[in-house]
């Protein structure tokens, strides 16, 4: 949702000239230079853009295009789920204004949100540190069309656990034709690529030259005498 809202407020501050490409990646980035002024040159597989600004959102992809960030941003695949909730879990307990963080250590936990529409299914994710261990396999691992059995086994398992087994009750059946969704408890479970900083912390603002290898638009100058020249 707040992406959406970020996106909806550019969108109608520009006029309705605002276009979202998907399954367009970013192949390179150019410096500004004396023949794009202050402009970066932007390289997708749908044409060259240029533009005086980048925002670099891309998680764990970021060292793609960011160099300097190769040995501070470490990607890794990260699991979640949509499960069933438990015939006896009470509806106080499922209140879809909530969200649940479960803790495991001072290094990991798992995480819980509910949809408030259909089966009010269990948004349920995390597994990466269990009984304090990290599950290593999982870092650097940029693979997102397959998962990590012992994290998946942890995500399919712990629900009835966490909320208590007489608190949870019997397993829910689907309401309607589950497909292509499965018949359990676990309706889908998928892998995507997220993140970590060595140091645990966010990267936020301007990126220095150094990270970028790429100098920024401060430090071209076009004057007609150049442009002249060249």
């Amino acid at each position: 949702m707040f992406v959406v809202c970020i996106l909806y407020i550019i969108y109608n501050s520009n006029n309705c000239r605002f276009f979202l490409s998907s399954h367009t990646p970013c192949t390179a980035i150019s410096a500004p230079s004396l023949s794009t002024g202050s402009y970066y040159t932007v390289e997708t597989s749908r044409g060259v853009l240029t533009t005086p600004h980048i925002v670099h959102a891309t998680n764990g992809w970021s060292p793609h295009l960011l160099p300097g960030f190769r040995p501070k941003i470490v990607p890794f695949r990260g699991h979640m789920s949509a499960q069933r909730p438990g015939k006896s879990l009470a509806q106080s307990a499922l209140s879809t204004s909530r969200a649940y963080i479960f803790y495991s250590g001072n290094h990991g936990y798992d995480y819980l949100t509910q949809l408030p529409t259909g089966e009010s299914e269990l948004m349920f994710g995390g597994g990466f540190l269990r009984n304090g261990q990290i599950s290593l396999s999982e870092v650097g691992e940029v693979d997102d069309g397959g998962i990590d059995v012992g994290v998946a086994s942890h995500i399919s398992g712990a629900l009835p656990l966490y909320f208590g087994l007489d608190n949870w009750g019997a397993e829910a059946h689907p309401v309607e034709d589950a497909s292509p969704w499965q018949n359990g408890r676990v309706k889908a479970l998928w892998t995507g690529v997220i993140a970590f900083s060595v140091d645990g912390r966010p990267w936020v603002g301007r990126i220095p030259s150094q990270i970028s290898k790429r100098k920024s638009p401060s430090y071209v100058v076009v004057s007609k005498s150049a442009e002249e020249k060249h």
